[in-house]
């Protein structure tokens, strides 16, 4: 096994789910797209990773539990930010699926060091459906939420909103982002 293809699990158990094309981007930049594949199929082969067949002949990579159908393509844009992220010199310190906070749950917490060293955190909503405010209205009592839990944070983490839907809310004590779903903007929000 290379060093690369540990970095490939590494990474996979990390997000838990991805495509061919987040691994290509990360970890096989230079090269063409079926040595990719290959490493990824003898790595399934091999019982390092799980993969499955999605939207045709597309696959997915998974780490252990199977992916609902359902939240694939949410969870994929979940990936894409980690993805992007990485891709611009961003360190991911810390990644949670699906964190709970009090009665909140977030699509994910990132620690992070930006390219200048600075250490932040956010909490992530991809919002694909139904209304931008349902999952940001929910953050509303999130400063006084994170001072009565017993998570040891210097500061509130920022909300980033990815969504392609046109409504912004602001809220008052956390700072709201918006990027829409091709993340072109990530590197200057966060």
């Amino acid at each position: 096994m290379q060093t690369r293809d540990k970095n490939v699990i590494d990474f996979i158990n990390m997000v838990e789910i991805c495509n061919r094309g987040h691994v290509k981007e990360l970890f096989f930049p230079d090269v063409h797209q079926n040595i990719c594949m290959r490493r990824l199929k003898k790595l399934s082969d091999d019982e390092y990773i799980n993969r499955m067949k999605y939207d045709g002949n597309t696959f997915i990579y998974y780490a252990d539990k199977k992916p609902s159908k359902r939240i694939i393509n949410h969870d994929l844009y979940i990936t894409s930010l980690v993805v992007n992220m990485l891709k611009n010199n961003f360190e991911i310190l810390e990644f949670k699926k699906s964190f709970v906070l009090g009665p909140i749950i977030s699509d994910a917490y990132i620690k992070y060091k930006d390219p200048e060293g600075k250490v932040k955190h956010l909490v992530l909503e991809v919002q694909l459906s139904n209304k931008v405010e349902d999952c940001v209205l929910k953050y509303k009592n999130f400063k006084n939420i994170i001072l009565d839990s017993n998570v040891n944070w210097d500061s509130i983490p920022r909300l980033l909103v990815i969504t392609d839907m046109p409504q912004r809310i602001e809220l008052r004590g956390i700072k709201v982002l918006y990027d829409d779903t091709t993340m072109r903007n990530i590197k200057n929000i966060i």
